[in-house]
């Protein structure tokens, strides 16, 4: 899940940009949330971060799972903090839905 938009680049470039949610940070005590974003400006970077995350990576000499490239955790569960969203990533969704209705990602689209 991603969200795509058409961009022009300071130096005039249109490209297609994809922004997707890299962590959720909720704080219910003082009633805050924090949403960091990976930010690509074309396809194939995104391909790339969709690899990594899917990709397994062993060690040559053991059975034991390295951590992918540019990832943060192998856990999907570990990353997301599970006791915050429900199997079907309804948080993931909600801030999805919030970050559209912002002004910098008007007419985002779902990818």
């Amino acid at each position: 899940m991603a969200l795509q938009k058409e961009i022009t680049l300071d130096i005039g470039l249109e490209t297609t940009a994809y922004f997707k949610i890299d962590a959720i940070n909720l704080d219910y005590k003082n009633k805050q949330f924090t949403i960091s974003l990976n930010t690509y400006l074309n396809k194939k970077a995104r391909d790339d971060n969709k690899q990594a995350l899917t990709t397994k990576h062993y060690d040559a000499h053991s059975d034991k799972e390295l951590v992918p490239p540019n990832h943060p955790s192998t856990n999907f569960d570990d990353y997301f903090s599970c006791s915050i969203m429900d199997k079907e990533g309804n948080v993931i969704s909600q801030a999805y839905k919030f970050l559209k209705k912002l002004n910098e990602f008007e007419g985002c689209e779902d990818v």
